[in-house]
């Protein structure tokens, strides 16, 4: 019977194991923990079935006497029963037994019989005692000997139990408690596993970043933008080697600090894209979770209406996606200005952005007659020597070569649908592994309906994967094209801070700005801060330089 009760127990706990795999692979916390915390029961019933059976079968006086006493007790002072006093009669009975006493007649020897005779009665006697003593003594060892035999069968019989009682016990309670303890680990395990997810999750947290996908062009950055820094001019603003140009010290200056701010902009914009994937990751396996747990409840047919907080939780995934495309398409604008800045090239720096560096064709013929004639440049910046060409077309590459064709064009024209175009719907794909893709548009700069209409295919509408997976070899491809201009731009300062004349810087590059008496906005609560005589404002040390250069501190200002 202990055998069918236990295989029962592994049925069922097999069938709950398989539920909690499947839970696992839905990543059903909740679903493992209440499988962990039935099987843990189940384990310790059995344990505890198989100490009750033991007891009952070879155990003597109470299991737990301990509380079987303070079971009495308690019933003793609920009860508060009073004394209670019986009378009682009885009888006694004196039975008086009679016993008999039964001897063997012996022959009397006369004292006057003759010697001989008397001498015959008293041979006569003793060989009739020896007879009788003989007589007693074989009884006594047969006796014995039947004892001894007796006993020894018993002695055996008694191995023979204790062997039966050794196997019961191994075979059926230690059988028991070991399924007992078996089904306790296993739950034990089930209901550690979404501590130890969490605490994975939380490990990994603690030791990556959220900027860690592009931390590599963020350090190369920094080092451009350290580079442009050691050659502030303080004393007559601008760059050191640029007193060599004739340019106004205040176009210098100002394109000077217009170019160091694209650089920090362009680490601002990284550090912004990668807050936003990270965000995004978080509301999104949120959202789907809730998602996939509404739809099992309703068997599929659920109207998955939102609560304050899930309502709040889409708009956040609308926002970080918006706000991951804004900050990639500044990012390609950006890093457009820095080379025209950089390359000396004769273009108004306020306007440049990515256009100015296209169409990106493959080949040494690259500027082409386009780009060329967008940067005011002569055929000759074709030939491999001309640093500005070199530029160019080290930018091409990196930009080319930083992800899968077509990679530049999409995220712009992402941006571009996000920023100026109309909301797209939302769409719920199921994956065969039973996870939620929301795919991204194959064509952003097409209106949604005419995708609908023209595409004969889903696939061709859509990207086959989700938007996490788009979005995230977005931020790994402008991340290593960063690092390539980074490094392009650096190795062309230098070789320009070398060699003033190798490029003169075109005073062009800096706008006619408007007056700031011309703004005629004031704010929605005008003077609202006050600025009182002598007050004074805390910067960073590198702001500090580079007001000075800028020439908007005096130098040795504090």
């Amino acid at each position: 019977m202990t055998i069918t009760w236990a295989k029962r127990v592994i049925g069922a706990s097999l069938a709950l194991i398989a539920l909690a795999l499947y839970g696992l692979l839905q990543d059903l916390d909740t679903y493992l923990v209440c499988v962990g915390l039935v099987l843990t029961l189940a384990g310790t019933s059995c344990g505890a079935l198989a100490l009750y059976r033991n007891h009952q079968k070879y155990g003597s006086g109470l299991l737990f006497p301990k509380l079987a006493r303070l079971k009495s007790d308690l019933s003793r002072v609920i009860r508060r029963r009073g004394p209670n006093v019986r009378a009682g009669a009885g009888t006694a009975t004196l039975r008086l037994e009679t016993s008999g006493a039964t001897g063997v007649a012996e022959k009397a020897i006369s004292a006057t019989a003759p010697f001989d005779q008397q001498v015959a009665l008293i041979l006569e006697r003793i060989r009739e005692v020896e007879g009788r003593l003989t007589e007693r003594h074989r009884r006594d060892i047969k006796e014995m000997k039947e004892s001894i035999h007796t006993l020894k069968a018993s002695s055996e019989a008694a191995d023979q139990s204790i062997t039966r009682l050794a196997k019961d016990v191994a075979a059926g309670s230690v059988q028991l408690q070991l399924w007992g303890l078996i089904l306790v680990g296993i739950g034990t395990i089930l209901l550690a596993i979404p501590s130890l997810s969490m605490a994975t999750v939380r490990m990994i947290g603690n030791t990556m970043t959220y900027d860690d996908p592009v931390r590599k062009a963020l350090t190369q950055s920094k080092e451009l933008a350290d580079l442009l820094e050691s050659d502030f001019d303080i004393e007559n603003g601008g760059f050191t080697w640029w007193i060599h140009y004739n340019i106004d010290s205040l176009i210098s200056a100002g394109l000077m600090d217009y170019l160091y701010g694209l650089i920090s902009s362009l680490r601002e914009n990284l550090s912004s894209a990668a807050v936003h994937l990270a965000d995004l990751t978080e509301c999104r396996y949120a959202d789907d979770h809730w998602t996939i747990s509404q739809l099992r409840k309703s068997g599929g047919t659920a109207n998955l209406h939102r609560d304050a907080s899930g309502q709040r939780r889409a708009a956040r995934i609308d926002a970080h996606t918006a706000g991951f495309l804004r900050a990639s398409g500044t990012i390609l604008d950006i890093v457009a200005g820095v080379v025209v800045g950089i390359g000396g090239f004769n273009k108004n720096i306020f306007k440049s952005d990515l256009k100015l560096l296209q169409p990106l064709e493959e080949g040494p013929n690259y500027p082409g007659p386009l780009v060329r004639k967008a940067l005011n440049l002569p055929n000759s910046v074709l030939h491999d020597s001309d640093p500005q060409g070199t530029l160019l077309r080290s930018t091409r590459s990196a930009l080319i070569h930083a992800g899968p064709t077509g990679w530049l064009d999409w995220t712009r024209q992402m941006r571009n649908d996000r920023v100026h175009r109309a909301s797209r719907m939302s769409m719920n794909i199921f994956s065969r592994d039973g996870k939620i893709v929301q795919p991204l548009p194959r064509n952003p700069e097409n209106p949604e309906v005419h995708e609908f209409r023209s595409a004969n295919q889903v696939d061709k509408m859509l990207l086959s994967e989700d938007s996490l997976v788009t979005l995230r070899g977005v931020l790994d491809s402008i991340n290593y094209a960063v690092v390539g201009i980074s490094m392009a731009c650096a190795e062309l300062w230098i070789k320009r801070k070398e060699n003033p004349q190798l490029i003169k810087q075109p005073s062009s590059q800096w706008p006619k700005v408007k007056s700031t008496s011309s703004a005629r906005f004031e704010g929605y609560e005008p003077r609202e801060i006050e600025m009182p005589a002598g007050a004074s404002a805390v910067v960073h040390p590198t702001t500090g330089r580079r007001l000075q250069a800028a020439k908007v501190m005096k130098p040795g200002t504090d």
